[in-house]
């Protein structure tokens, strides 16, 4: 009777630590999710006030920007992206039926092997609600996309400038990135869960060995056989 009142004691304590780590775990992902979030939105609208607020106004071709300016902009937006944690800063407006970078940030190393991307490059492979932005929705969007640069997790911020042209903002982290801290936190959850499981059951062990110690241990053989002396 003890013994089985043990099992099942110990079968519930194995289902609130199960219990707990996939609660922890899902906690856990909204938490990264939520920081990642934030730095994606931060890096968009720090963006925007880097170039300064008249900047895409004077946009037409792609010989409104000079390439002394573009550097200079690539230079400070990959300095903010590096600080923010992220991966990419851009901004992106439309010209005619295309859409195209305006501005980018880029990495030392890229910026002295100049292989960033040029002002007014093409965009080839818009997302449908990076389309809408630049046509007529102003809601923040997020969005998991992959494209010629990656897979990354992507904020979209439209913006109009005060003469009425609209232009985006964005911001990347690789999903490969935000998967290794799931990863890495799952891995954590899960040690801490050993643990907890490891000391609930060594607990559960002392308390039934202290209540029902006798009952706990093995029986001795009962079927002792004795012999008689006789004379």
């Amino acid at each position: 009777m003890h013994k089985k009142l043990f099992l099942i004691v110990s079968l519930v304590n194995l289902l609130l630590v199960f219990s707990l780590g996939m609660y922890f775990s899902n906690i856990s992902h909204t938490l990264i999710m939520q920081g990642v979030d934030d730095r994606l939105l931060a890096g968009a609208y720090g963006t925007n006030l880097i170039l300064g607020e008249g900047f895409h106004d004077g946009i037409a071709d792609e010989k409104s920007v000079s390439y002394e300016v573009h550097l200079k902009n690539v230079r400070a937006l990959g300095d903010f992206s590096a600080r923010c944690g992220v991966e990419y800063l851009y901004t992106m407006t439309k010209a005619g039926d295309k859409i195209v970078f305006t501005s980018t940030s880029a990495t030392a190393q890229d910026i002295e092997k100049k292989t960033f991307d040029p002002f007014f490059k093409e965009y080839n492979t818009p997302s449908e609600n990076l389309t809408k932005a630049l046509a007529s929705d102003d809601s923040v969007c997020f969005e998991e996309f992959q494209d010629e640069y990656g897979n990354f997790r992507s904020v979209i911020v439209p913006f109009k400038t005060p003469s009425g042209k609209r232009f985006t903002a964005g911001a990347d982290i690789s999903v490969e990135s935000i998967r290794q801290k799931t990863r890495q936190a799952n891995i954590d959850i899960l040690i801490i869960c050993l643990i907890v499981q490891f000391v609930g059951m060594a607990l559960i062990y002392f308390i039934f060995s202290s209540l029902f110690g006798v009952y706990m241990k093995p029986q001795a053989n009962s079927d002792v056989k004795t012999e008689n002396n006789g004379r």
